[in-house]
């Protein structure tokens, strides 16, 4: 007789414990949006990583400006003669321009190879040589170091040329169908691999 009330009072209990539980998980907030899958300390969030891994736009590599595609040769016709551009800028006929580089830029067509001129950061590497009398422009020559490179040439009154994928290293011979009278010719070098400091080791124009 006294097993039964006993076994009342058990079963009592039993349901209490069973509905206070199921309260308390019931009325427990979700966790929140940082609650959620905190990753262990020096581990990166799935969702932190796919934008982790997103290209960044800004570091893309820049490009020439579209011109007329034409073929590099690799050596220059022996009729062409080079035009002397450092001395025409000795004798106030001829002034060469570039924001890219500093005050060595001259350089550039000091009829050398072994020389060599960095640019300030920018890609392309642009430089222009103004004459005051018109030269009969038959082509030119583009040498650049320490990655592929490609590379353009404007002549004022005349198309925009471009020339791409020359190897490091490699001269890069342009050859005009015809000559050109211009006051102003326009240069464009882009570096291609690594950096986007362009090495230049010479420019060379020839009538």
């Amino acid at each position: 007789m006294r097993t039964r009330p006993l076994a009342l009072i058990l079963v009592s209990l039993f349901s209490l414990a069973s509905v206070a539980c199921d309260y308390e998980f019931k009325d427990e907030p979700p966790p929140s949006a940082e609650e959620q899958e905190v990753p262990p300390e020096g581990e990166v969030a799935p969702e932190e990583e796919e934008e982790e891994a997103k290209p960044d736009p800004s570091g893309d590599r820049p490009e020439l400006a579209p011109g007329k595609l034409v073929a590099s040769n690799e050596s220059v016709p022996k009729d062409f003669k080079r035009v002397n551009v450092l001395d025409l800028v000795a004798a106030g006929k001829a002034t060469i321009d570039s924001s890219s580089v500093g005050g060595d830029k001259h350089e550039f067509f000091d009829g050398s190879d072994e020389s060599l001129m960095r640019s300030d950061g920018i890609n392309p590497l642009k430089i222009t040589i103004s004459f005051t009398e018109p030269i009969k422009l038959r082509g030119a020559r583009v040498l650049s170091t320490y990655s592929d490179y490609n590379w353009s040439m404007t002549p004022e009154g005349g198309e925009r040329l471009v020339i791409e994928s020359i190897p490091e290293g490699v001269s890069s011979v342009l050859i005009l169908p015809a000559p050109v009278p211009t006051k102003k010719i326009s240069f464009e070098v882009l570096r291609k691999t690594r950096d986007n400091f362009v090495h230049l080791n010479e420019i060379e124009v020839f009538e």
